[in-house]
């Protein structure tokens, strides 16, 4: 619903600023339209990056989709993949996923910004007693909840058999209290 007045007001700034490359993100994957219309209306050099799938999405299935709303998923998302000039994700995995979508995805054009750590950052730190945790993401959706009540459960544990004091963020979206409540059970949460 949002991008009719996304699209309006970076359409003002296009026009005011003479903007010639557009870099859209997602998700929400409804933002990649409006860069596939920006692209369109304005001849911007568009380059799309696109962090998670976006009908292979793991938790899509749960979303609730018709049949029409689905397959039209589809057919978006082989359009931003096509009309893109550039994409950019996160693995090899996804770009593979991304270039079986349709035949005239361009490989050459999708390009591969790992999420990742600067593992010095970690061998400087190896020393320290001490661990900050940062958990991101949406945390509203089951498969997500479930997978911060492993972490909580199966992976804190280890951590903090190794590091006694460990701080751990929580800055997904709706985190549940039953997460709070693992995570806080033996570290500080904030």
């Amino acid at each position: 619903g949002w991008n009719k007045y996304a699209f309006r007001q970076a359409a003002k700034v296009i026009q005011k600023e003479k903007i010639t490359r557009v870099i859209t993100t997602s998700p929400p994957h409804s933002t990649q339209l409006v860069g596939l219309r920006l692209k369109k209306r304005f001849g911007v050099e568009w380059t799309a990056d696109m962090r998670d799938p976006w009908t292979d999405l793991y938790y899509y299935p749960v979303l609730g989709h018709t049949r029409w709303s689905a397959a039209r998923d589809r057919v978006l998302e082989r359009q931003v993949l096509i009309g893109a000039d550039h994409i950019l994700t996160v693995s090899d995995g996804l770009k593979d996923l991304f270039i079986a979508k349709d035949t005239a995805v361009n490989e050459d054009k999708i390009h591969i910004v790992p999420n990742g750590v600067d593992m010095n950052y970690f061998k400087a730190k190896e020393s320290e007693k001490s661990i900050d945790l940062l958990f991101t993401g949406n945390m509203s959706y089951p498969p997500n909840v479930i997978t911060a009540e492993y972490i909580c459960k199966e992976v804190l544990p280890i951590i903090h058999a190794k590091h006694k004091d460990i701080k751990v963020v929580i800055a997904g979206a709706n985190p549940s209290p039953r997460v709070q409540r693992l995570a806080s059970s033996f570290v500080r949460v904030t």
